[in-house]
């Protein structure tokens, strides 16, 4: 009996993760950024960061589009931190590899 309990619960973890990785397939990435005012996906923006403190996921980032010269403000839903530069410097290599190939 005990045997049986063991099967079923290991059947329906099995079960479980495979619907976790159909979920996980059907999720889409998020569209690249575009500027508010003259619609340049994913604009190159020049920042002049200022002094202050808070939580990561209050941050808010004004910029200036190159493009046409307006300020945006810049909000993330999602934050990744990296303990080191170097890890940071090659995640953004990873988006900008993966940006290319679209």
């Amino acid at each position: 009996m005990l045997m049986e309990e063991y099967a079923k619960r290991i059947a329906n973890s099995l079960e479980k993760m495979v619907e976790l990785s159909i979920e996980a397939d059907n999720v889409t990435e998020p569209p690249p950024p575009k500027c508010p005012h003259c619609n340049t996906i994913n604009p190159t923006i020049a920042v002049q960061e200022g002094g202050g403190q808070g939580s990561v996921n209050t941050f808010i980032i004004r910029g200036d589009c190159t493009k046409c010269g307006r300020t945006l403000y810049a909000v993330s839903e999602l934050w990744i931190l990296h303990p080191k530069l170097e890890s940071a410097e090659m995640h953004i290599a990873a988006i900008k590899k993966r940006m290319a190939e679209n």
